[in-house]
């Protein structure tokens, strides 16, 4: 079929239809407020578009306030070299760290649960290695507060998630994860493969 342009088209129809007056479809056609309708409808399209996405990645990335870092009951180690912390129940995003940290979170029933105690031991005999991953570990040990984060990752007893700068989770684990795994897992991705290489 040969390509037809919108008069061609437009003048076919009026006749198929037997039209002798002007058609609707003239009028329209020379009509000067066309191209600004259609430039506005193009708006509208792309204002739409720009919600619905903004909307998605607003609940992908959770709501209120951005994530908050309180220094350990008892230790000055947030203020010293910024890897371990509390968080704040209210805290219901990690947006915040997204594309600085990554986040491993330790879900506990309190802190004197033995998962709780061995995975601390474990990550502060590798604090520079955690460092060096730009890794920070944020700890929930009181269920009793009903933290934001703990209903968001649904985490009941002990579990550790290990988050990755883009915000997915890469690791989570009911039970005590070695530095050695943690760090692996960390070191296979391309990001940080890309950061070893750029020294």
């Amino acid at each position: 079929m040969p390509d037809l342009d919108l008069d061609d088209f437009l003048d076919r129809l009026s006749r198929r239809l037997h039209l002798r007056e002007p058609t609707h479809f003239e009028r329209v056609r020379e009509s000067p407020y066309l191209p600004a309708a259609g430039a506005a409808l193009a708006v509208g399209a792309t204002v739409v578009v720009g919600l619905f996405l903004w909307r998605s990645f607003a609940h992908a990335e959770g709501s209120g306030r951005p994530i908050t870092l309180i220094p350990e009951r008892g230790s000055e180690s947030l203020e010293n070299d910024g890897v371990f912390a509390d968080l704040d129940p209210e805290t219901r995003s990690l947006v915040g760290l997204k594309w600085e940290n990554r986040p491993v979170v330790i879900f506990a029933p309190s802190r004197a649960h033995p998962g709780y105690g061995k995975q601390r031991k474990i990550l502060e005999e590798v604090r520079d290695g955690l460092i060096d991953r730009d890794i920070v570990v944020l700890s929930d040990t009181d269920p009793a507060q009903e933290g934001a984060l703990r209903d968001r990752y649904g985490a009941h007893e002990f579990e550790v998630l290990l988050i990755g700068k883009d915000g997915a989770i890469k690791l989570r684990r009911t039970e005590p994860v070695s530095a050695q795994e943690l760090f692996e897992t960390i070191d296979a991705m391309p990001m940080r493969q890309r950061e070893m290489k750029d020294g």
